[in-house]
């Protein structure tokens, strides 16, 4: 059966978007996916479910977040050979190495036009060193993540499509955690 990776945007965030990740569990098994797994408290989500599309996924995943707890949560979902792919392209492998807390993927729901992300390449107050590359931006943020001008509703407006961010540490943990359930 195969595995997905969930990851909910803006959950469990600064007081919004409350979520407990038990009440999740458990209502991804109500939906009838198995084993539904959740990482740390901000919306990251390992399941098994039958023959589906990350796309179908991510619509029925959000639909019954909505009728369960009322929240309108994007839910950006990935495969496990996906989020390994992404380790692999990754354009700061020293950062990984050396700063992995402060390099960030952020999970886009589409691939950006050329011209979108050549435009927030040239974006005054994106400082910090990025690559867009497909359906992901990976961004180091060796100062401080919390300071930066260089943030989600920027990247989004500017690259026209919605995303959410994980921190190569716990990408690294979701790719281990979905490899216990593919064995």
């Amino acid at each position: 059966m195969p595995v997905f990776i969930a990851f909910l945007r803006a959950v469990n965030v600064g007081g919004t978007g409350m979520i407990p990740m038990a009440a999740l569990r458990e209502l991804c098994e109500k939906q009838g996916f198995k084993d539904p797994r959740t990482l740390l408290q901000s919306g990251n989500l390992v399941l098994r479910t039958g023959r589906t599309t990350p796309a179908a996924l991510s619509k029925k995943l959000e639909a019954a977040i909505r009728a369960r707890f009322g929240a309108d949560i994007r839910v950006i979902v990935r495969t496990p050979d996906e989020l390994r792919d992404v380790l692999k392209r990754n354009p700061f492998p020293t950062a990984a190495k050396d700063d992995p807390s402060h390099l960030l993927v952020t999970f886009l729901s589409h691939a950006p036009t050329k011209e979108a992300a050549k435009t927030l390449a040239q974006w005054k107050h994106a400082t910090e060193p990025h690559k867009v590359d497909g359906r992901e931006l990976y961004t180091h943020y060796a100062s401080s993540i919390g300071t930066s001008k260089f943030v989600g509703p920027t990247i989004e407006k500017t690259l026209a499509t919605s995303g959410t961010a994980r921190n190569w540490n716990t990408i690294n943990k979701l790719i281990a955690l979905a490899g216990e359930l593919e064995t």
